[in-house]
């Protein structure tokens, strides 16, 4: 039987939403922009005109400025209106800077950029067990850089675990310019679909760095909540769970960038979930979620403007949460989940 030919009016629509898509702020046409200023201008241009691009930014987008301000007072670090907005300005030049350094990488490569860890012996002994690296990062410094980096400098092979993008008139762009020239770097991509792990379950048995984001919780996943600046903050559960399962040391890796091309990263020690199901286990899974938890509310208190979060934060304080779960005090643990995920992704 054959389908039926679509309308002119049909056309049109598809074309317009196609058109919007692309020209939205996280569309292609700004990528291909951005990308283009931060890979073929000259120097004096990426060094220096990223900030006035962020100021720009900051005022254009209102949602998001007023998202980083409540945050900011959320987690104590403002103390009034007038610095939560200096905060969020400052948080938007930075990301500028940042996402000017990730795409400057990926049009010219790696050389000229430094990372500077003071506990890189720490990696080097999870590597050296053969069983693969967990590795948390989140969106602080220039964090598309800092697993490619960390991978160049201990010749392993990277994994990089991405979200789905919410503007889909990106992907195949910015899929192009992760994998270009960067040495063994895959990019993968999961969902809700629990098949989606298995490519991750064979990167960490053949001894690669997988890298994956703590501080978000995309649509269907799994996450359970964990005490960060006295609110229940949902974190994904996945790369907990996948730790536990392949036996592999999960590491946290939350970079700042403290000049041009120039990043740091403390590394705390690795964590080791022990293998195993049922209450135990998941309390395990629990009490690793929680120690990240608490070094990434340090990193985020000593340098607030380098997390970009455009999210709100959690509204449940961490005491509600304990009177929620029934116990006298508060209880440090909240298991939730976002579409079809489940709460310990089981």
């Amino acid at each position: 039987m054959r389908a039926m030919a679509s309308s002119p009016l049909d056309v049109l629509v598809d074309l317009a939403a196609r058109a919007r898509a692309v020209a939205r702020y996280d569309g292609v046409f700004w990528r291909r922009m951005a990308y283009f200023g931060a890979a073929h201008m000259p120097l004096w241009w990426r060094r220096y005109t990223p900030p006035a691009f962020g100021a720009a930014a900051c005022t254009l987008l209102p949602r998001q400025r007023e998202i980083v301000a409540k945050n900011l007072r959320t987690m104590g670090i403002a103390g009034s209106s007038v610095d939560a907005e200096i905060g969020a300005l400052r948080t938007f030049l930075n990301f500028a800077d940042c996402l000017t350094d990730g795409l400057d990488s990926m049009g010219r490569g790696l050389d000229g950029y430094h990372l500077a860890s003071t506990n890189d012996q720490r990696f080097k002994a999870a590597i050296k067990r053969g069983r693969g690296v967990v590795l948390l990062t989140a969106h602080t410094g220039s964090w598309e850089v800092i697993g490619r980096l960390i991978g160049k400098n201990h010749g392993a092979g990277v994994t990089m675990v991405m979200t789905e993008e919410q503007n889909t008139s990106t992907r195949s762009f910015a899929d192009a310019l992760r994998t270009r020239d960067a040495g063994d770097l895959e990019v993968t991509y999961v969902g809700g679909d629990p098949l989606s792990a298995l490519p991750l379950l064979k990167a960490l048995r053949a001894g690669r760095i997988v890298a994956l984001q703590f501080d978000r919780v995309p649509r269907g996943m799994a996450s359970v909540s964990v005490p960060f600046f006295g609110v229940m903050q949902p974190f994904p559960v996945g790369p907990f769970k996948l730790a536990q399962v392949t036996g592999a040391p999960l590491l946290a890796a939350f970079t700042r960038r403290t000049g041009y091309r120039t990043f740091a990263v403390d590394i705390p020690e690795a964590i080791e979930i022990g293998r195993g199901r049922g209450p135990a286990a998941d309390e395990a899974v629990r009490a690793a979620m929680a120690r990240v938890g608490q070094e990434f509310e340090r990193f985020v208190r000593r340098y607030p403007s380098q997390w970009f979060h455009f999210e709100p934060l959690s509204e449940v304080p961490v005491s509600l949460a304990g009177a929620r779960a029934g116990g006298g005090g508060p209880a440090p643990w909240a298991a939730s989940s976002r579409g079809t995920g489940t709460a310990m992704g089981k």
